[in-house]
């Protein structure tokens, strides 16, 4: 049987309704101070002689992601009422849904100082009304600039999206990697293997026009020939013999790992530190993944396991009063198997739990562990509100001992490379239980618990080994986490923590290895390296959780089994006018 994509209805009313749609987003973003924020840093430089207006010299963050959103807004517009037969009809939406929008923001700002909108929006403030009246003297001349903008703005949407699929997608490719560039400009400049050729693309504060022009011909271009081409390519791959197609994958593996060792010394230690961060939530996702992509084991109460690991080297390697003073090597041994025990003993209270409950009962016990370690009641064995103190870095060898003239690991460089290992050693591991008999377990207690108990899979056995490989992943995690900050606190195992973890592996693509290391990338070092990010993170993650689930909700890089599942047939089709 064949299932064919609902044709599009346009009404009036519908456009309306975008329309409001597009203008509470755009009034959101700059009530929240998202638009005040970014507008420090800049996408593109450059100098554009407007008659009337003056000369524009940037396109600022914060304007960038105001007309992203109108860009989209215009794009989804006609794509959901339309459709490509009617393209006056898709333009004149695209037109509509920008032109009220603008009309919207300019309504809001000219009240602002009238209505003392300042008094409930502390970000409705002057320098706002400044930035979107593009700085001009008079406030009606910078209201009709904005409205023209936003209109503009929103009918090349509808006009890219009413061209051909593929020209539509290259131009999509190279205006998201001119975004994306021009974001990325302080990290791009950290790498030194790259100064020369970010000198040519960057100006002091944002890309060059050329640059921009350069980024986009390339990146569109790369994008033009995989979607012509990428199909060919991979069909002479598969028919080489099997001994060339290995050496073409361990040719590849080989060029990650020479990235992945350099980029150490190709940058600054404060990236360096932003990757241990994604390789410690890599790590972390790796464990998730295996309960909630595989087995279907919502688990909110991750950060419970990671903080076990995490206090259990503490304690073993402190050389205060609250420490063993063991080695690091012999405590994280220790640590994954107690975070393991742990997740099997937290795991036997909800066998017979399914779904929202499963997630408020592990989200529950989670903060039980982080209560516990804060109270006073613990305080003689786990430091209480004060944690664990002098944490000793891990040694190389004997005293005395060096290896490559390393004694202790102590430098943000030499944690990167041990988080680099774990993340390799729980990567391996991960990938080898997906394909194992208890990993095809997890994926049909996924699908159907009742089938899967029918089919003869023991449920309690398949979800108390979830729970424990997955919390040994988390507390292995924990304890390079502890050993890299010197000390632990209950604090820094809240449930942003979880949130975070579960976000990343949503994002990424629910039951894929590759995945979770893009959703880390995504969602962790990517608001790490955009500090105007900081303030406004969970905001972030929820719009980005809302767009991935509407636009492409098996995640940036899914496993098969969720393509097939949630894969949405995007042909065009006639539409209907009502």
């Amino acid at each position: 049987m064949h299932h064919h994509k609902e044709l599009p209805v346009f009404t009036w009313q519908s456009l309306l309704q975008y329309g409001v749609i597009a203008g509470v987003c755009v009034l959101y973003i700059c009530l929240v101070g998202i638009f005040e924020a970014f507008q420090v840093r800049n996408v593109i430089e450059f100098q554009l002689a407007i008659p009337v207006i003056g000369t524009v010299k940037s396109l600022p963050l914060g304007l960038a992601v105001l007309l992203t959103i109108i860009f989209t807004m215009g794009y989804v517009t006609p794509r959901n009422l339309v459709g490509k037969q009617n393209v006056p009809l898709a333009i004149g939406s695209g037109v509509v849904v920008g032109l009220m929008a603008g009309l919207m923001l300019a309504a809001f700002v000219s009240l602002i100082g009238p209505l003392n909108i300042r008094g409930m929006f502390i970000n409705a403030s002057p320098k706002l009304i400044q930035f979107l009246t593009f700085q001009q003297p008079s406030m009606t001349t910078g209201l009709l600039m904005l409205i023209a903008t936003l209109t503009a703005t929103s009918t090349v949407g509808a006009i890219i999206y009413v061209l051909p699929s593929l020209p539509q997608r290259i131009i999509l490719a190279g205006l998201t990697a001119i975004l994306f560039m021009g974001m990325l400009q302080d990290f791009l400049t950290r790498i030194n293997v790259i100064e020369a050729l970010a000198h040519i693309i960057y100006g002091r504060k944002g890309l060059t026009a050329s640059g921009a022009a350069i980024i986009f011909v390339l990146f569109a271009g790369l994008y033009a020939f995989w979607s012509t081409q990428g199909e060919s390519l991979k069909g002479r791959v598969a028919q080489l013999p099997k001994t060339q197609q290995r050496v073409l994958n361990w040719s590849g593996i080989l060029v990650g790992l020479i990235i992945l060792i350099g980029i150490p010394h190709w940058t600054d230690s404060y990236v360096t530190q932003i990757l241990f961060l994604v390789g410690l939530y890599t790590a972390m996702g790796l464990g998730l993944n295996l309960e909630l992509g595989w087995a279907g084991l919502l688990d909110l109460g991750f950060s419970g396991f990671f903080a076990i690991g995490a206090y259990t080297v503490a304690i073993m390697t402190s050389t205060g009063k609250l420490g063993f003073g063991y080695s690091f090597w012999v405590a994280v041994p220790t640590a994954v198997l107690f975070s393991a025990i742990a997740g099997v003993i937290l795991g036997i209270p909800v066998l017979r739990t399914r779904g929202d409950y499963l997630a408020i009962i592990t989200l529950g016990l989670a903060e039980i562990i982080r209560i516990m370690a804060k109270s006073n009641a613990m305080k003689e064995f786990l430091g209480g509100p004060q944690g664990v103190l002098n944490i000793a870095k891990p040694n190389i060898g004997s005293v005395g001992q060096s290896v490559f003239g390393i004694t202790e690991l102590k430098d943000p460089m030499h944690f990167y490379y041990l988080i680099l290992i774990v993340c390799a050693i729980i990567g391996f591991m991960a990938w080898r239980l997906q394909y194992a008999r208890i990993g095809r377990n997890w994926i049909a207690l996924r699908e159907d618990e009742d089938v899967a108990e029918a089919m003869g899979i023991n449920l309690i056995a398949t979800k108390l080994l979830a729970f424990g490989i997955g919390a040994s992943f988390a507390g292995f995690g924990g304890a390079v986490f502890a050993a890299n900050l010197g000390s632990v606190f209950p604090d820094s195992f809240t449930l942003l923590v979880s949130v975070n973890v579960v976000s990343l592996v949503i994002i990424g693509g629910l039951g894929s290895i590759p995945g979770v290391i893009v959703g880390a990338l995504v969602l962790v070092g990517l608001p790490e390296l955009l500090r105007e990010f900081a303030e406004f993170r969970l905001l972030i993650y929820g719009m980005l959780l809302v767009v991935m689930m509407l636009v492409r909700p098996e995640g940036f890089w899914p496993s098969e089994a969720n393509i097939r599942q949630l894969h949405i047939d995007d042909d065009d089709s006639t539409p209907v006018t009502a």
